[in-house]
């Protein structure tokens, strides 16, 4: 509301400044019906042209998304089991359709959940993931392989791959014994125990976060010259 206040003052001081301007310059000239004309019609716009662009901070309209970890079985009073906080239904429910009219959380890339090209869109996080379980790989290499990836989706071929950071990672989790084993990624037991992600430990610099893929999702982190694979993805929205 402040800075709402400011910036209309703001422009009520030029309105003021512009209407002295326009009266001196008036006198000088000989058609003041038509200077008179451009006056109103500037002064509007200065003073209310841009006056709706003005979006208090805490009025923003980007979105926080927080998303239900999957978890339906409660342990305890207003536990998570038992209040199920989080943007969605269910874990793979949107509450809201989503480009293709649907209520899925997880599509290809043409609406459905046949994934022909191993290629999956999140409608919830904006993200796209390739399915692909890469090879296992040091940290620096498994990077260097993400920035020269191409997958052919369709029509298009996609060169923006990375490997996700901690964060992205988990997003995709289950928070129960079904971890990432759940389709379309369907990382289970005969799976890696872990996964690369992009997030450098903050305090040392040699080791990197890697995230656990089997019964229960878990970041850790594991010195970068170690070889463990990856999935990766891209913002697709």
């Amino acid at each position: 509301m402040c800075q709402t206040v400011t910036s209309f003052r703001n422009r009520l001081n030029i309105f003021f400044i512009w209407h002295h301007f326009v009266c001196i310059f008036a006198n000088q000239v000989n058609n003041l019906k038509e200077m008179k004309k451009t006056f109103l019609i500037t002064s509007i716009v200065l003073l209310f042209g841009c006056a709706k662009t003005t979006v208090p901070p805490s009025q923003s309209t980007v979105s926080v998304y927080i998303q239900r970890t999957g978890q339906t079985k409660s342990f305890g009073v207003n536990d998570d089991g038992a209040l199920k906080h989080g943007a969605l239904q269910d874990f793979y429910t949107l509450n809201d359709p989503n480009v293709f009219k649907n209520n899925n959380r997880f599509t290809d890339e043409n609406g459905k959940q046949s994934y022909p090209s191993n290629y999956v869109i999140d409608n919830a996080t904006g993200l796209a993931w390739c399915t692909v379980m890469q090879g296992s790989d040091n940290w620096n290499d498994a990077c260097i392989y993400s920035k020269n990836f191409t997958l052919t989706v369709g029509n298009n071929t996609y060169n923006d791959f990375y490997i996700p950071n901690v964060n992205e990672l988990l997003s995709i989790a289950r928070w129960d014994d079904q971890a990432f084993n759940y389709a379309p990624f369907n990382l289970g037991s005969t799976q890696p125990l872990q996964l690369w992600t992009s997030t450098t430990q903050y305090n040392n610099t040699q080791f990197a976060v890697r995230v656990s893929i089997q019964t229960f999702p878990a970041a850790s982190v594991v010195d970068k010259q170690a070889s463990i694979p990856f999935i990766l993805c891209r913002k697709a929205f």
